[in-house]
């Protein structure tokens, strides 16, 4: 319970901070809703006391008159709400609270998207935090309404009838504990569907994505894909067949319950007019007040209930907005780089027992051009993730300038460590932002640094007679008139990145696969004379591209076996050589 208290109050402080006239509103009409509600039974009251001349017309007339200038103020707010407070509230709101998760998300090590439970509480997170917290004010607002209901109708049963309370409080006892248990249930359901849909999701995203396009239409893997969408869906159905059942059994009570308390209180009061014990006007208030209270305690205790279910997806919300990486980042600035050293590495994934590095160390000084080569699974690419941060080693560190490269601030470092992955991503917004990989800053400035890395890289001619230019969005993912280009080509926007930025350390994993032979030379040629005074580190398997670095290291099982330069190695006669020549 003191849990659920936290996390709701959490979240509506939350919403409270980004959205306080929606707040305001929506308690205010919860507020003169149940005004009216209870106006509304002492009218009907009066108006058939009249008519037997127990009340007089004036008091009458009194009521009708305070009740539509209740409605008349009910009816400006409520429009005001429904047609501008509510529906730009709850889109800025949603956006806040998407913009904080995918911030917290960005910042996250890669490792915890290999965690399966805690990328499910992400997902958990990202559908469903922001309706929960809207659903909380909703909640609040009904026990706002449900409070001065109950407070008004008690008044007006206290004076007529108090029998009427025994029934009100047997059918709300059952039904809260019918509704408790269908909480749970619920929230059980989704717990199991979550993985479920992400699995849908994730084929469905294959389909729209164009990357996939051709092998879907060239190959079968679409059968394989289509197998596995039904196998989600069935399973999905079974987890809904199975609480289908319990559901209808509830459902069935609950409207069992219902028919039993309506028709024992009509019975009652029946009973008490014929008999003469009350008038017409009290039966009907005392049959409105207790249909009224009913409800509105059902209400009542079923918003502990709500606020549970809904605190439970809050949870998450926090947990994953609160969470901390075990290695925090400090603030220190990047300077003048002069080395970069990897001392006594020892990783493994997560979800693997084989160990990947163990006790690993390389030393990189400034200015020098490397390259890592070796079979798959070497560990080449795992390596570069860890000298980027984006894995932690379990023991060991990396340094830059002889510093933990935890303690430097984050921004300096992607500042000044530059990575082009084999697996790049294009963007579908404007070609300049994808080759900046940030917003457009100083517009002159920035054109002019695209502008000279796309004719660097042998594209400006082609993209300078795009309708917009370097401000043509990319793929037509988003825009029907966005700009498509051929796989070498889109290795050439993603190599110009590196010559916009003059990066302290370029790390290049695989960089040119779609290029040919005499393209890839002339890349190669162009960034290192971008940077001959700075420290390049490549992978890659078309090994004439780094005869010329300064050292080859030859990675086996996450250890270096072999280095020196391709003269030394090539004489040695071992695994670099046997692996040149078979690329000849």
């Amino acid at each position: 319970m003191k849990r659920t208290a936290v996390n709701c109050m959490y979240m509506f402080k939350y919403l409270l901070r980004h959205c306080k006239a929606y707040v305001f509103f929506s308690f205010a009409i919860a507020a003169l809703a149940s005004v009216n509600s209870i106006l509304s039974i002492y009218f009907i009251r009066i108006a058939l006391n009249v008519a037997t001349s127990k009340n007089s017309l004036s008091e009458l007339l009194f009521f009708v008159a305070l009740q539509a200038s209740i409605l008349i103020l009910f009816s400006g707010l409520n429009s005001i709400y429904q047609g501008k407070i509510s529906p730009i509230s709850q889109q800025c709101f949603q956006c806040q609270m998407h913009y904080e998760l995918f911030e917290k998300a960005a910042s996250l090590e890669l490792k915890k998207y290999d965690d399966p439970e805690f990328y499910n509480k992400y997902i958990l997170a990202l559908n469903n935090s922001d309706s929960r917290a809207l659903s909380i004010l909703d909640t609040f607002t009904t026990l706002l309404n449900s409070l001065f209901t109950i407070s008004g109708l008690i008044a007006i049963i206290s004076t007529l009838d108090k029998i009427i309370f025994l029934f009100v409080i047997f059918s709300v006892a059952i039904s809260i504990s019918l509704n408790m248990l269908l909480s749970k249930i619920s929230y059980s359901l989704n717990l199991k569907l979550t993985p479920i849909h992400r699995g849908m999701s994730y084929i469905q995203r294959i389909y729209y994505l164009r990357n996939y396009a051709q092998e879907l239409r060239l190959t079968n893997i679409s059968s394989s894909l289509k197998k596995m969408f039904l196998s989600f869906n069935n399973s999905g159905i079974d987890q809904l067949r199975t609480t289908g059942v319990k559901k209808i059994v509830i459902y069935f009570l609950q409207s069992f319950v219902q028919i039993i308390y309506a028709s024992g209180i009509m019975l009652y009061l029946a009973y008490q007019l014929f008999r003469g014990i009350i008038a017409a006007g009290d039966f009907a208030a005392l049959l409105n007040s207790a249909n009224q209270l009913s409800a509105a305690l059902k209400n009542l205790f079923q918003a502990g209930p709500k606020l549970y279910e809904h605190s439970l997806y809050i949870e998450n919300f926090r947990e994953f907005i609160s969470y901390e990486e075990a290695s925090v980042r400090g603030n220190q600035h990047f300077t003048n780089f002069s080395s970069l050293d990897l001392k006594d590495i020892t990783f493994s994934y997560d979800f693997r027992r084989k160990i990947v590095f163990d006790n690993f160390s390389l030393s990189v000084p400034r200015g020098s051009k490397i390259a890592l080569v070796g079979a798959n699974g070497a560990g080449k690419s795992t390596l570069v993730k860890i000298i980027a941060g984006l894995y932690s080693p379990q023991k060991g560190q990396v340094l830059i300038n002889n510093l933990n490269v935890l303690n430097f601030d984050h921004v300096d470092i992607i500042n000044n460590i530059g990575i082009i992955f084999q697996d790049y991503q294009i963007y579908a917004l404007p070609l300049i932002e994808n080759i900046l990989l940030r917003p457009v800053s100083n517009k002159e400035q920035d054109e002019k640094a695209v502008v000279q890395a796309l004719q660097r890289v042998g594209l400006y001619d082609k993209i300078s007679k795009l309708p917009n230019g370097i401000y043509t969005n990319m793929t037509r993912e988003l825009d029907p008139e966005g700009a498509l280009f051929s796989g070498g080509e889109l290795q050439r926007i993603v190599l110009a990145r590196v010559l916009v930025q003059h990066y302290e350390l370029l790390i290049l994993d695989e960089p040119s696969s779609a290029l040919d032979a005499i393209s890839e030379a002339e890349i190669f040629k162009t960034i290192f004379e971008e940077y001959a005074d700075r420290t390049v580190i490549i992978i890659s398997h078309r090994l004439a591209n780094i005869r010329n670095v300064d050292q080859i290291y030859y990675l086996q099982d996450g250890q270096i076996v072999e280095a020196g330069t391709h003269e030394e190695l090539m004489q040695t006669n071992g695994m670099y050589a046997r692996l040149y020549q078979a690329k000849l």
